[in-house]
């Protein structure tokens, strides 16, 4: 086994528990504590860790590891990355959101689907249901992710954006640019994220009609 491919198991391995243990802590405290609006507090570090290190898998695509698109991967980390650090981490008053549970689940969920799949295909052949878990799972997975995490959070960010000017560049400055990330996200909310949405969930619905369709012919 190559050191590359060896690399590649440990990550997706690690993903796989990372993503674990952030389901069975938003779960344990939505059934047992009946309570999970302080979910970010307990776990929010775990969630940034894990998909802070998503980034590498760009990197993995952009140097040859692994195959795919690098501006649709990145684009794909972005997505969820720019709601967790640029939004839920800098706004401390949304991270008792009520859709914070919602992204967590839809989240860990959409991952634990994944990179079972990914590790076994580095090893062989993934088995039926790893497959059809990895081409089936989003179909519910990514418009709950979206529409009940993500818009929401969004949404709800808009106000603080506005009055704090999160993230914004304002003129003048050396640069002689301006940037408001408040009409950023509100872009993202109105246009960007429902068009995007509406191109990836096309493109992932076409992926799972040709994976398996071969694999039934193959069968």
């Amino acid at each position: 086994m190559s050191l590359g491919k060896a690399y590649l198991i440990l990550y997706n391995n690690a993903q796989l528990l990372g993503w674990s243990f952030i389901l069975w802590e938003t779960a344990y405290g939505l059934v047992v504590r009946k309570d999970a609006t302080n979910v970010y507090e307990r776990i929010g570090d775990v969630v940034r860790l894990c998909q802070g290190a998503a980034l590498l898998e760009t990197v993995h695509t952009a140097v040859g590891l692994t195959k795919g698109s690098v501006p649709l991967s990145f684009l794909q980390w972005f997505g969820r990355s720019n709601v967790l650090f640029l939004i839920l981490h800098s706004i401390p008053e949304l991270q008792r959101h009520w859709a914070v549970p919602v992204l967590f689940i839809a989240w860990a969920l959409a991952d634990i689907c994944r990179y079972p799949w990914y590790a076994a295909a580095l090893v062989g052949t993934p088995s039926k249901l790893l497959t059809w878990l990895r081409y089936t799972a989003f179909i519910p997975l990514y418009p709950l992710g979206i529409f009940g995490g993500e818009m929401p959070i969004i949404y709800a960010s808009l106000p603080y954006l506005k009055d704090r000017k999160l993230h914004s560049l304002e003129m003048p400055n050396r640069f002689n640019f301006a940037f408001s990330y408040y009409y950023f996200a509100l872009a993202g909310l109105y246009f960007i994220l429902p068009v995007a949405f509406l191109q990836l969930y096309g493109y992932m619905l076409r992926q799972r009609s040709k994976r398996l369709s071969v694999r039934a012919k193959k069968a």
